[in-house]
């Protein structure tokens, strides 16, 4: 009775985001080639559809799929799903359990993560700095260590930012679920949300870094994109934060749409900035110019790493190129070699 009452509280996972599955079995059909099953996570995938086996980064082509134990040409979000594999280097030996069969784009790996977490009431002892354990996340379970970040460590019940250090990359996205057991796998320590995939190893337990990780764990993604730009750096890589989340192109453009982004071509990426901070970036590099052109009347221009040093907040060096590059594109500067002009001056 009660499975039958879970059963229709049950929400339908919803079919937007990019595709993923969580490969529990991989095995080789004869006649068929290389099958891994498991459960899709997000998104959607048709035969025919190319994919990534990620960590390890493995190409393949989807060439059928059994979902419910029935041929279909298309599996969804929150079906069990049977899907026969052909690639180069694809093979039952391959791949394995814990693997995350996905959308090309999604393929980033990572081993450091920031996640919430709260520890069980039942724990014997506190969570401490470096606690070993190992992390359970959709089929995959990882040795690893858990960094508390704050000076005390957690106390039973007790729920509190920290760093998951793994000893090998996971393939996953922001908002997933984890759990981590004890180094024996007798007992379970704790569960929690992954928060942010691309952790920094230093200044992890700054009030400057906490800001952030609070910022990221807005579960509405607009709502967290929005707090973090409004944060002490001012931007961020908004393909990766869309591509963390597994936020397909039409919802990512609705969200940049929202809240008027700025978007800045970079080296490899796309830096966004809400609108306010770029205005104020503009109204910051012009007054710089418009006061050394004043003082300095008989130089060509100012130095860029030294009009880029003198800004504050300091943005990296490819990040301000790229801005002083829009700027130029716009009028309103010149670029001159190492140099930053005025236009007409």
């Amino acid at each position: 009775d009660r499975l039958d009452a879970a059963a229709v509280d049950t929400v339908r996972r919803s079919q937007d985001g990019l595709f993923r599955l969580a490969i529990d079995r991989s095995f080789t059909l004869q006649g068929l080639g290389t099958t891994v099953t498991g459960t899709v996570l997000s998104g959607a995938i048709a035969v025919d559809d190319r994919v990534v086996v990620s960590p390890a980064g493995l190409e393949a082509r989807v060439r059928s799929i059994n979902a419910q134990n029935k041929p279909v040409e298309r599996g969804e979000a929150g079906q069990r799903c049977a899907v026969v594999l052909s690639g180069s280097r694809i093979s039952k030996d391959a791949v394995r359990r814990g693997d995350v069969l996905l959308d090309p784009a999604l393929h980033a790996p990572t081993a450091r993560i920031d996640a919430s977490l709260r520890v069980l009431a039942s724990e014997p002892r506190p969570i401490g700095q470096w606690f070993p354990v190992k992390v359970h996340h959709a089929a995959a379970e990882i040795p690893g260590r858990v960094v508390v970040l704050r000076d005390k460590p957690i106390n039973a019940g007790e729920s509190e930012y920290v760093q998951l250090v793994l000893e090998r990359p996971l393939a996953a996205a922001v908002g997933d679920r984890f759990v981590i057991r004890d180094t024996s796998s007798s007992r379970t320590v704790g569960g929690g949300v992954l928060i942010d995939l691309r952790a920094p190893e230093r200044k992890r337990r700054t009030p400057e870094r906490r800001a952030e990780i609070e910022a990221s764990a807005t579960s509405d993604p607009a709502g967290a994109l929005a707090s973090t730009l409004a944060g002490p750096s001012g931007w961020t890589d908004i393909d990766a934060f869309f591509r963390d989340r597994a936020i397909a192109g039409a919802a990512a453009a609705r969200i940049e749409s929202e809240l008027g982004l700025v978007a800045i071509p970079a080296a490899r990426m796309r830096i966004a900035m809400l609108p306010d901070t770029w205005q104020r970036l503009r109204s910051r590099i012009g007054a710089s110019l418009d006061d050394f052109h004043a003082a300095r009347p008989d130089q060509t221009g100012i130095g860029i790493e030294q009009l880029r040093r003198g800004d504050k907040p300091m943005l990296p060096a490819a990040i301000f190129l790229a801005a002083l590059r829009m700027l130029a594109a716009a009028g309103e500067v010149v670029l001159d070699r190492t140099w930053v002009r005025r236009p007409g001056h």
